[in-house]
């Protein structure tokens, strides 16, 4: 992807379009969609977070609503839609179809294509700065929380109960809550006190639970790979019990 212009939250890019000789579920055909289009139509761009072949997929519509294809993987421009930033998208260049003497002879030529420009505007900070200041709050609390584990234990383990419920109820509000959540969900710290107390039941519990809630915002892969080997110690040491 060509980068045209940048600042804060405003920046251009050129970028082709995939997919776009797939047919429609419909049974459209994308190319005969593409025949049709004309260099600087608007596009717009659908975030497709049910893709099952890519969490970043991004749709690419005509102004009928209509599938065109797809844009590329991109982490960053996904991203951007999901946390609620403007985008918008236009025809760059059309790409393909039969040339001059094709047409003559009934040929179709090259299969069409389509380069867009996008650009990436700037957030609802009007929606947005009320959710980073909840996000904060909770934040603060599991700060808290964390400065009780060397001293009071069982209490520390509570307010990590309390933060991840306030985490859960966070995350259901809206998909911008739950894009632009940085408070990670204290399942680390909460299954190691578990793990030091002998709770082993409680913290195999808490961390069954996360390795099947859908975490936007998950800890880094270090984190979750101890996480992980945690849980299979603490399982360990229950059948040991057992046995």
């Amino acid at each position: 992807m060509e980068i045209i212009l940048e600042s804060n939250f405003d920046q251009a890019f050129k970028t082709k379009v995939v997919g776009v000789t797939y047919s429609n579920t419909d049974g459209t055909l994308r190319q005969n969609l593409l025949k049709d289009l004309k260099e600087g139509e608007p596009v717009y761009l659908i975030r497709d977070r049910k893709n099952e072949h890519s969490k970043y997929a991004v749709a690419v519509y005509n102004q009928k609503n209509q599938q065109l294809g797809y844009l590329p993987d991109d982490n960053r421009l996904s991203s951007h839609m999901d946390m609620g930033g403007e985008t918008k998208a236009f025809i760059f260049r059309k790409l393909g179809g039969p040339s001059f003497f094709e047409r003559l002879f009934g040929q179709t030529g090259k299969s069409y294509g389509l380069i867009l420009e996008v650009t990436k505007g700037n957030f609802d900070w009007k929606k947005v700065a009320p959710i980073q200041d909840e996000d904060k709050k909770i934040a603060s609390r599991a700060l808290s929380a964390k400065n009780l584990e060397s001293s009071d234990p069982a209490k520390a383990i509570e307010a990590y109960l309390e933060i991840i419920e306030s985490i859960k109820q966070f995350d259901c509000k809206s998909d911008l809550h739950q894009y632009w959540r940085r408070v990670r969900l204290p399942v680390d710290r909460i299954s190691l006190l578990y793990d030091k107390a002998k709770q082993y039941d409680k913290g195999i519990s808490i961390l069954l639970w996360y390795f099947s809630y859908e975490d936007v915002y998950p800890p880094s892969p270090s984190v979750l790979k101890t996480m992980q080997q945690r849980l299979e110690k603490m399982k360990s040491k229950i059948s040991k019990q057992e046995a």
